[in-house]
């Protein structure tokens, strides 16, 4: 999946510093399909180095894999690591080759064993962070609240097959942020992560990583050099081979799978169109005071804008409800519960507590985005998330609620 030098890469503006296309690349990036079937029931779990996976895309993915493969819609999870150092979507995807992917996952199938274990890696940070006048640390790289919730945890799902060829999917909570808006294509930490699962096990081990819960949480690194992002998934790949190499895969007992939507209340206030106007105020306010200031003087300002545009723009997109695909892939005792946003910690915390699985793995960033989902106490203390997302209070509430009956209708 590594675009051309030259390609816009996502997740960072003009005004954080990225002020250019990919200048080079660092690492590939890659996209890796895990098929597995027991009992008639085929399920197809993608990752990739991206940063979201449009919901257009997941159609025709979807759509292709069915038309060759025969699995269903609600079988087939696409996942992206929210990595910052990819390509912005634009062109879209190739839709083909990611179904490819899983073609190919199908005609390879061999008799394979399944285990899941957990495991602790203190990577991770809260984001949210007041400074000490009260306001919020906000954008480029907002602060570090090592009081606030974090989760820790590193689930690993263990797939052997009898000749000790091996797949290995990780799940962990954290904005692959490592690198800031650097100009060079990498996977940052993640894809540092997955290089080191698959060295120490050698020929025939394929790693796949997924994202979590990971709305308010950042790497206690950023921004960082690529040593330092290598350096963090390292820490991260040792914790997934010390967990994995503990675990005794068995014969899987059971597969399962289904999927809903969330219809998500979207902020009403102010019309749209007063805001457009406003945005547009406040951008030549901002083109003035760069006449006659330095960038970082004129920095928060930008920064506020910047925030307040994306917000809208998602708002444009929505109208009055976001549609939020949730999806449950279950192999024997745990599952894989997925939702396409970016979910805070608290919530996805309600969930797992809630869940009757005994390993329930919230995999954020999937099928498509709606953005920040942040629990509605965030929303009566502000902050950087809460300026940018297009959801009213008690949307995550909805969310949460709604994950907990699918978990316990397929549990």
């Amino acid at each position: 999946m590594t675009p051309p030098v030259g390609t816009a890469l996502a997740g960072y503006y003009v005004a954080e510093g990225r002020r250019s296309g990919a200048r080079s690349t660092h690492d590939d990036l890659h996209a890796k399909a895990l098929v597995f079937e027991h009992d008639g029931i085929t399920a197809a779990v993608i990752t990739s180095d991206l940063i979201a996976i449009p919901a257009d895309v997941t159609s025709t993915v979807r759509a292709i894999v069915k038309e060759q493969t025969g699995i269903p819609d609600h079988c087939v999870m696409i996942t992206a690591s929210h990595n910052h150092s990819g390509p912005a979507l634009s062109p879209p995807l190739r839709a083909d080759l990611i179904a490819g992917l899983v073609a190919a996952a199908v005609r390879e199938m061999r008799p394979a064993r399944f285990a899941v274990g957990i495991g602790t890696c203190a990577i991770n940070v809260n984001r949210r962070k007041r400074r000490p006048d009260g306001s919020w640390f906000g954008l480029p790289f907002l602060g570090q609240n090592f009081e606030g919730p974090v989760d820790h945890t590193v689930t690993v799902l263990r797939f052997e097959r009898d000749d000790g060829s091996r797949a290995v999917l990780i799940n962990y909570p954290c904005h692959a942020v490592v690198l800031g808006p650097n100009l060079e294509v990498s996977a940052d930490y993640p894809g540092a992560t997955q290089r080191f699962v698959e060295a120490y096990f050698g020929a025939g081990t394929l790693a796949l990583f997924t994202n979590g819960a990971e709305g308010d949480i950042n790497p206690i690194v950023h921004p960082g050099p690529f040593a330092e992002a290598d350096r963090l998934g390292c820490i991260l790949g040792a914790e997934v081979v010390k967990v994995a190499e503990q675990l005794t895969p068995r014969p899987v007992q059971r597969v399962a799978a289904a999927h809903g939507a969330v219809s998500l209340p979207v902020a009403s206030s102010p019309p749209l169109e007063e805001e457009a106007r406003l945005l547009a105020a406040w951008e030549a306010r901002c083109r003035t005071l760069r006449a006659s200031l330095s960038p970082d003087a004129v920095l928060d300002e930008e920064m506020s804008w910047t925030t307040a545009q994306l917000r809208h723009l998602r708002r444009r997109r929505f109208g009055t409800a976001a549609t939020a695909e949730v999806q449950y892939i279950a192999i024997d005792d745990a599952v894989l519960a997925s939702v396409a946003g970016e979910l805070f910690t608290v919530l996805g915390q309600q969930v797992r507590a809630s869940s009757p699985f005994a390993h329930t793995v919230l995999v954020g960033l999937a099928n498509d985005s709606v953005g920040y989902i942040p629990p509605r106490s965030c929303f009566q203390e502000g902050g950087f998330e809460i300026e940018a997302t297009p959801l009213e209070p008690g949307a995550g509430e909805k969310l949460r609620d709604a994950m907990i009956s699918g978990l316990r209708a397929l549990g």
